[in-house]
């Protein structure tokens, strides 16, 4: 049994480097980067840096808008994303997890 516990405590050691998560770039790191994306039922999905008048700001904003009406989902957040655009999961209503 000794044997058995020390084989794969061995075999984790070595393969502890392969066994760490890719990094994901994120689509909104500190402000700098920029996405908008409209669904077919007409809600846009949008993702962009803090403005503070004419300047960006290091931070992040998202917001869902349709028609003329815009809620925020993040403001001045260091960074966001979106794990999936437009899922159903069933309830047929697409949905967009925010992170």
């Amino acid at each position: 049994m000794k044997f058995i516990l020390a084989f794969y405590l061995g075999l984790f050691a070595e393969m502890g480097p392969a066994l760490v998560a890719e990094e994901r770039l994120v689509l909104c790191p500190a402000g700098l980067a920029n996405f908008s994306s409209k669904f077919t039922t007409g809600v846009t999905v949008t993702v962009d840096a803090t403005k503070a008048g004419a300047f960006s700001t290091h931070s992040c904003e998202a917001s869902l808008s349709w028609s003329k009406d815009v809620i925020p989902v993040a403001q001045e957040s260091q960074e966001i994303d979106i794990d999936a655009m437009g899922a159903n999961l069933g309830m047929n209503i697409p949905w967009s997890p925010f992170k």
